[in-house]
């Protein structure tokens, strides 16, 4: 049978056999309890001494604490990796907010002739929005690819999980999107407060 023996990463073939069969000098106890075992440390320890006074008994865990030192090394790996994520979707966001205000700055003459010849102020957003967009999907896709590229590399940080699980990456687009949409929404959203006849005058 399959067997997380040594971490809750590994899956393999373990065999059970009795004691006489495998001796060794490193044994473990497991004990069910209704409640904290630890509290029982004392009564088992008396139980093992019983039956050899001279052995030692060591290193008393509980399961959930076994599981806990098991995953540590994971759960570090994955903060990390969840801080430099963070770091990268402040800058992206940061990087399209100057991108598109920059973008606006440059074509706001174009916007006030836009607003003097009936456009509606909407019309200016959705333009400036739906332009932004495009690139920013044309950016999830590349990066989409590059990350379907490493996924050999990724499913060695994760348990449980395959590296490429469809909500995950649907929740991850979703989100990049909106951090996205936020980032170009406010620098166009300045283009509907052009005053045209300003503009014009200044220009």
């Amino acid at each position: 049978m399959g067997g997380r023996y040594f971490s809750l990463a590994e899956d393999i073939p373990v065999v059970y056999v009795t004691y006489y069969q495998s001796p060794g000098i490193r044994n473990s106890l497991i004990v069910s309890a209704a409640f904290n075992p630890l509290l029982l440390s004392e009564s088992i320890e008396q139980a093992i001494w019983k039956v050899n006074n001279n052995q030692a008994v060591t290193n008393i865990e509980t399961l959930e604490e076994i599981k806990s030192e098991s995953v540590a090394p994971a759960r570090l790996r994955t903060g990390l990796l969840a801080i430099f994520a963070s770091i990268a979707l402040l800058l992206a966001a940061v990087g399209i907010y100057g991108v598109v205000s920059y973008s606006v700055a440059q074509r706001v003459r174009e916007m006030a002739i836009r607003l003097a010849l009936g456009a509606a102020p909407g019309d200016l957003l959705r333009l400036v929005i739906g332009k932004t967009m495009l690139i920013v999907l044309a950016g999830l896709a590349l990066g989409g690819g590059a990350a379907l590229a490493l996924t050999r590399v990724l499913a060695s940080l994760l348990y449980d999980t395959s590296p490429t699980d469809r909500v995950t990456w649907i929740v991850a687009g979703a989100l990049l999107s909106a951090v996205a949409l936020l980032a170009c929404y406010f620098p166009a959203r300045r283009v509907t407060k052009v005053d045209p006849l300003t503009i014009l005058r200044f220009e």
